[in-house]
């Protein structure tokens, strides 16, 4: 398979199915390998929109590998954008991608997601939040923590609002 054949494969799994087939995780695994041998800006919103409930956690892994190849500025919109997303899983997934970003950019779309329900969501937020080292993420951080109940998030947001 060449560049195309493979964002056309990512294009089609927008986001992915919950617990793919075997020949489906092997592609898109050969996929992760191609972009990460041959980086191509095209596959970035593509795996970002592609994350799904899957029990296979190197495979999230392997997209940030991927990821990790790009600039941060070509990154950080594709981010803001998947951390938006009607997905669940894939905004739970971007904002664990946005710790290896981390800039202010982030932050409004990460405080989003601290107003989630699902507690793994507000931690992985708060985790991310944690990651940017500026006065607006520790800002952030402190006013997530007037509303924040649960212990484990409120450790992270306390940690992160620190200076």
């Amino acid at each position: 398979m060449n560049t195309q054949d493979y964002l056309q494969f990512l294009e089609q799994r927008q986001p992915m199915m919950d617990d793919p087939p075997v020949e489906v995780m092997t592609r898109y695994k050969a996929a992760t390998a191609h972009f990460y041998r041959h980086p191509d800006p095209a596959c970035i919103p593509l795996f970002l929109g592609s994350f799904a409930e899957w029990g296979d956690f190197s495979v999230y892994e392997s997209v940030q590998s991927v990821l990790c190849r790009f600039p941060k500025q070509i990154v950080i919109p594709h981010l803001i954008k998947a951390m938006a997303s009607p997905h669940r899983a894939v905004r739970l997934w971007s904002a664990d991608t946005a710790r290896a970003f981390a800039d202010d950019a982030l932050a409004p779309a990460l405080v989003q997601l601290l107003a989630e329900p699902g507690l793994d969501m507000r931690l992985v937020a708060a985790s991310a939040l944690e990651c940017i080292d500026s006065d607006a993420a520790r800002a952030a951080a402190d006013q997530a923590l007037k509303t924040e109940r649960e212990e484990e998030v409120r450790e992270i947001l306390e940690a992160a609002a620190s200076p």
